[in-house]
């Protein structure tokens, strides 16, 4: 910068301002001179416009974005494709392309236009997923998940692929064992569940919105 601009154009003074839309950075301003100094009255001035300036660059468009404090979250626009995190541990590629949640978290999936929450098994993770409308935005939150009424990952993975409409055979070659061991599984966890019937254990997972994917981006 000081080489390619601020030195070829013999600038003698500057001021930098950062631009933010509440918690969240979104860009920044700098200035230069090439004549005096910067003012006192300047410096306040572009701290006075720094909102505007703020949400001309904001991808979010100024929009407020409350998440809470242990999710890992982004800011997605389905029609786009368009990702913006906001946090730390957002994983803004869980819905990019080619990922199995992208159509699971899309508004036109969802059971109302309230949003739509998913209990996510795969790979040896669990992960509970809320996603809901935020002006032309959605937004996902995100963030590990203990299993429920005890049930093992495995057990999870077996209960998600039977509530798709699975058989035991079908079940057998999606997770690559016998099928001797998922019927091993499936009477477990119709134990844990305390159900006496594979439909009770589909209603449990339709409930709890679990589904199984094969993988998930890790970033």
């Amino acid at each position: 910068m000081f080489e390619q601009a601020i030195l070829p154009g013999r600038f003698t003074d500057g001021v930098s301002l950062c631009l933010s839309a509440g918690p969240r950075y979104v860009g920044s301003v700098h200035a230069s001179t090439s004549a005096g100094g910067v003012d006192d009255e300047t410096v306040a001035l572009l701290r006075l416009l720094s909102g505007d300036l703020a949400r001309l660059v904001d991808p979010l468009d100024g929009m407020p974005v409350p998440v809470a404090d242990d999710a890992g979250a982004f800011a997605w626009s389905p029609s786009d494709g368009r990702r913006v995190a906001l946090s730390r541990s957002g994983r803004p590629s869980l819905v990019g392309a080619g990922s199995p949640l992208a159509e699971l978290l899309s508004p036109s999936a969802w059971p109302s236009g309230l949003g739509r929450h998913l209990l996510v098994v795969a790979g040896g993770e669990l992960l509970a997923v809320e996603a809901r409308p935020s002006g032309r935005w959605v937004v996902v939150e995100h963030r590990p998940a203990v299993a429920p009424a005890g049930l093992s990952l495995r057990e999870l993975e077996v209960l998600a692929l039977l509530a798709s409409g699975a058989t035991n055979r079908m079940v057998a070659r999606s997770l690559g064992v016998g099928e001797r061991t998922v019927a091993t599984h499936v009477e477990h966890l119709l134990a844990k569940l305390g159900v006496g019937n594979r439909a009770g254990a589909v209603a449990f997972a339709v409930t709890i919105g679990l589904v199984h994917v094969r993988g998930l981006p890790r970033r």
